[in-house]
């Protein structure tokens, strides 16, 4: 080991190195792969053939400028290893096509790190290096404080080579259809970018991973956790009618693309889906080696070179205007009201399937279903908590009724009814297209692609009323339409799906057919 040499000359004797300082974790300096293939350039100019230790003295050697400032010291540590360690007895060239991690405590491990999402962050300064015998620029990054990979693991450095080409997946706003602002008003305005991306791979019809595929998510999971696909939310993106790209260097850019420029092109395919709670959507893809479309920049959080951006799909809507918030029409899918006095008499609300989701030609029966809802109710006590949830099948021009007493609080988990409670009706397709006669769950799972939400619902409720001393009056009321956030579908979804799993509590009774005023006692 004649290039550990340089190192020990640097050492006190006696050699107090010997011994790893005891420290809460290991830390390492990594040769990425990504985004410019720096540990392929590093094997094919000959640096293959050693082993990690040698690859690191030889790089520190030939680096201009020099890496000694950040690799000096580590490399001292590792001169302490004995001499069977991983960093003396595994070559670079075993790494071919990925990037690896060497440990203070002698070990090494691969690494899909995607080394340019570090650059720019808080703490990290980059220099540019050029590594003779080695066909292509690289850089450096310092990272302090150092970045954790895990618990027991953290990287003070990286050396890659930013120049090269980058897998780019793109999200268009353009219109008529308006995707971005669909997707904001359906919910998911709150995901980050990544979170976004997952959210729409798993939730369209037919699914997009083929074109959103696990190793693309993969490789943007791969960026640090302080770059912009983990820390921008979708809905405060300046994106107005423009696009975003995402690309596997971890970088968005806002750019000026258009799906629809690309569609019946040759050399592409065109994927109609639709995404739950959004609507119809085209993904637009490449079908061979030639991107839709490329650019050139500067590489993300700078370094050297260029990096060519090359476009592998587009997602966009082609027709649909932007989604406005559940609020406007009588028949909305989001209904409030309430109930009171029921020691006074029974409330009854009265629900009906409009037609507007469809009807069979020749009405029930004939041919096959359509226009079916679920009806999915939602019963809350004056403290604001679910006391009950359940779910009503309506054909269409189907009335059905719920009795307060009867049905929604006569089984809550606390066994105590409430002097008064707020009743949240939502409409909901059964089944993706409304032919299922099954509503299971569909409390619990309103709004994802088993039961899309759907306007189609008129409601009415009555409720005793108290005009004196012991003295009652009986009032009818409609359902008021209102505003359905998504934090409120999360919420309100989500507790139902708890009340299920208590033992029975919680599940209001079962609807029955026809309307029905209100009785005394």
């Amino acid at each position: 080991m004649q290039l550990r040499t340089r190192y020990l000359a640097l050492v006190a004797v006696p050699l107090v190195l010997a011994v790893l300082p005891a420290q809460a974790q290991t830390s390492g300096f990594v040769l990425a792969e990504g985004p410019g293939n720096l540990v392929d350039a590093l094997i094919a100019a000959g640096y293959g053939n050693l082993n990690l230790y040698q690859a690191l003295v030889e790089i520190d050697n030939n680096a201009n400028p020099s890496v000694a400032g950040v690799l000096t010291p580590f490399m001292i540590t590792l001169t302490a290893c004995p001499v069977n360690s991983t960093i003396f007895t595994v070559p670079l060239s075993s790494y071919a096509g990925s990037g690896v991690v060497v440990y203070a405590d002698c070990t090494a491990q691969a690494t899909s790190l995607n080394a340019s999402g570090f650059n720019g962050l808080a703490g990290t300064t980059t220099v540019s290096e050029a590594i003779a015998g080695v066909n292509k620029p690289a850089a450096i990054i310092s990272l302090s404080p150092a970045y954790a990979l895990d618990p027991t693991h953290s990287v003070f450095g990286i050396l890659y080579a930013p120049q090269g080409t980058s897998q780019t997946f793109v999200l268009s706003d353009e219109a008529p259809g308006h995707l971005i602002a669909n997707l904001v008003a359906a919910g998911y305005g709150n995901f980050n970018l990544y979170e976004t991306l997952v959210a729409i791979q798993q939730n369209t019809n037919p699914s997009l991973a083929g074109v959103i595929t696990p190793a693309f998510l993969a490789s943007l999971g791969s960026c640090p956790a302080g770059d912009p696909l983990f820390t921008l939310q979708l809905k405060n993106i300046s994106y107005s009618g423009s696009a975003i790209a995402v690309s596997d260097d971890c970088s968005v850019q806002i750019r000026s693309v258009q799906g629809s420029s690309f569609n019946g092109q040759p050399g592409t395919t065109s994927l109609a889906v639709t995404i739950s709670g959004v609507g119809p959507a085209t993904a637009v893809y490449s079908t061979s080696s030639t991107p839709l479309t490329s650019w050139e920049a500067a590489p993300f959080g700078g370094g050297p070179g260029s990096v060519t951006y090359n476009v592998f799909a587009i997602l966009y809507a082609p027709g649909s205007p932007p989604l406005a918030p559940i609020t406007s029409t009588f028949d909305a899918a989001f209904q409030v009201s309430y109930a009171a006095n029921p020691s006074a008499g029974e409330s009854y609300i009265n629900m009906i399937n409009t037609g507007a989701n469809g009807d069979p030609l020749l009405g029930p029966g004939f041919g096959g279903a359509a226009g079916n809802t679920c009806v999915n109710v939602y019963t809350f006590d004056p403290a604001e908590e679910l006391i009950a949830c359940c779910s009503c099948l309506l054909t269409p021009n189907q009335v059905a009724n719920l009795g307060v007493n009867a049905n929604l609080t006569i089984n809550t988990q606390s066994g105590v009814v409430p002097a008064s409670v707020t009743i949240k009706l939502l409409n909901t397709l059964a089944g993706s297209t409304g032919t299922s006669t099954n509503c299971t769950n569909s409390a619990a799972s309103a709004g994802g692609a088993g039961f899309p939400i759907v306007s189609g619902l008129v409601a009415y409720g009555t409720t005793p009323q108290q005009l004196g001393s012991g003295a009652y009056n009986i009032v009818e009321h409609p359902f008021i339409p209102a505003t359905l956030s998504a934090d409120e579908l999360s919420s309100i979804t989500a507790r139902c799906a708890i009340l299920a799993n208590a033992s029975g509590y919680g599940i209001c009774t079962q609807c029955r057919p026809g309307a029905l005023g209100a009785g005394k006692r």
